[in-house]
């Protein structure tokens, strides 16, 4: 009978058996507990600012969401994210603050236009590097094309402590990082070198 054959589906791998990287659960509560009583010793600085920036599709937008859910303890969509449209999604520079039950965390997510590897599209390099010194003010439209100039009402001619990034965090597809296009790893250099002079760099 022609077709299918009667041989019985091979098992899974054992390999799936095993978790492929440890997590003791037991410490979330703890370390939510201490992000939550977290304080500056530096009034003047407002919040911890945190800029993320990666390729498009890297979730960026997803982890502020993870973030801010695991510490309200519900689920939070407040940064729209979409991986799917092969253009990046965030196309404004915004504050996303974390706030548990009693108020606001001395800490902050800044989501911005992703990296892509075409000069004409995506977030520009000059721009971060504009974000890092705190130059761009709140709700700036990203212009792929031509960075933020001084004459530009957006522009922040004289930043002070709380509006600068404090650290910079690259957002990575563990699965696409060999993969990176050379016009992305470009950028990213130009970023890391600029950050890592300015103090604030990090990578996970």
């Amino acid at each position: 009978m022609g077709g299918e054959s009667s041989r019985p589906a091979a098992p899974p791998s054992p390999v799936y058996d095993k978790a492929w990287r440890e997590v003791d659960w037991t410490k979330r509560d703890t370390m939510i507990k201490e992000l939550k009583q977290f304080s500056l010793n530096d009034p003047d600085m407002g919040q911890l600012r945190i800029l993320l920036i990666g390729p498009i599709g890297t979730g960026k937008s997803s982890f502020v969401n993870s973030i801010k859910s695991a510490i309200s303890g519900r689920m939070v969509t407040a940064a729209l994210a979409d991986a799917d449209t092969g253009t990046s999604f965030t196309k404004i520079y915004q504050t996303h603050y974390i706030r548990d039950g009693k108020g606001r965390l001395p800490f902050a997510f800044n989501d911005v236009m992703g990296l892509e590897p075409d000069e004409s599209r995506g977030a520009h390099p000059a721009d971060i590097i504009s974000i890092l010194r705190g130059h761009i003010r709140e709700g700036y439209q990203f212009n792929p094309t031509c960075p933020l100039t001084q004459e530009k009402p957006d522009y922040n001619s004289s930043p002070e402590l709380r509006d600068r990034v404090h650290c910079l965090v690259g957002v990575m597809s563990a699965n696409a990082v060999s993969g990176m296009s050379a016009g992305v790893k470009r950028k990213l250099r130009t970023i890391r070198e600029k950050a890592s002079s300015l103090g604030c760099w990090k990578y996970y």
